[in-house]
Formats: C-alpha cells, structure tokens, sequence
C-alpha cells in the first residue's frame, strides 16, 4: 500500500511537473509573440519619429546656410554702394538692390527657423541694409542737382556706420548661427 502511494504520489507529481511545464511553454511563447510585435511597432514609431525630426532639422540647417549666403551677398553690395558714395553704375543698381532685396526675402522666408536672438540680429542687419537705399538715393539726388549740401556729410556718416557696423553685425549673424547649427543634433 505504501508503494503503491507513493507510485501514486510519484505520478502526480510527474504529471503535475509535465503539465507545469507545458503551461510554462504555452504561456512563454504567446508572451514572446506578443513581445515580438510590441518590439517591431516601438522600432516602427522610432525609425518615424528619427526620419521627421531628420527632415526636420535638415531643413532648419538648409535655411540657416541660404540665409547666412545671402546675407554676405547683401553686405558686400551695401559696402559697395557706400564706398562708392553712391557713384555706382546704373546698370550695377538693379543687380545690387537684389542682393539685398534677395537677403530680406530670403529672411522672411526662413524665419520659422530662426531663434529670436538671430531674429534680432537679423533685424538689425536689415536695417544697417537700409543704407544701401540711402546711398543710391543721395547719389541720384545729388546727380540732379538736388541736396548738394547736406549729402557730402550724410555720406560720410553712411560710410562710416557701413564701414564699422555692419561688419560687427554681420559677425554677430555669423556666430549665431554657428551656435543654432551646433546645437542641431539628430
């Protein structure tokens, strides 16, 4: 009787260990199926998010560059002009003004991903531009007759501000955007 309990005892603890274990594996591998899908829609939604935030930031780097190519065109024409005291070629005027033209457009096109501190120096950097405008005015009016006074002075003045700020403003740009381009990170 004994032995015959203890076979008993013996099969129920073999049959219980089979079935534990078919349970065990059952249960293991609807889990890993499971962990497998989650896995695959986590690496999904990963490799999304990384192409947006690439595009994303590519973008922002590519406006950043325009804009700063730009702003050189601009400057370099603005320098022209004043140096010239206004005694550019007529037929260099339209060329000139589209550079800087070009600058403001291009600013106001990229603004949305600028920060606010390059939104400032940019601002500023426009409205050192602004004496392009002053300066090929002055010349035309001087041509005609008119101003012949005053525009000898304003001039110097102009040329003296384009000649001392606008190359620290334009520096400052630079340096801005060397900081938002660094901070670009995928």
């Amino acid at each position: 009787m004994i032995q015959e309990m203890l076979i008993l005892a013996g099969g129920s603890a073999l049959l219980m260990t089979a079935l534990g274990f078919l349970s065990r594996s059952i249960i293991l591998h609807f889990l890993n199926k499971d962990f497998k899908q989650f896995e695959q829609r986590l690496i999904t939604e990963a490799q999304k998010s990384n192409f947006i935030f690439e595009k994303l930031y590519v973008r922002k780097l590519e406006a950043i560059a325009s804009l700063y190519e730009q702003s050189v065109l601009a400057e370099q024409a603005t320098k022209y002009a004043v140096q010239m005291q206004g005694n550019v070629e007529p037929e260099r005027i339209p060329e000139l003004e589209e550079k800087v033209r070009g600058f403001r457009e291009k600013y106001l096109l990229a603004r949305l991903w600028l920060d606010d501190q390059s939104c400032e120096i940019i601002d500023e950097l426009l409205s050192q531009h602004s004496m392009f405008y002053k300066v090929i005015n002055a010349a035309n009016m001087q041509k005609s007759g008119l101003g012949k006074d005053w525009i000898g002075s304003a001039m110097t003045e102009l040329w003296e501000k384009a000649d001392e700020e606008l190359p620290k403003v334009q520096n400052s740009l630079r340096e801005a955007f060397k900081v938002a381009a660094n901070e670009i990170k995928p």
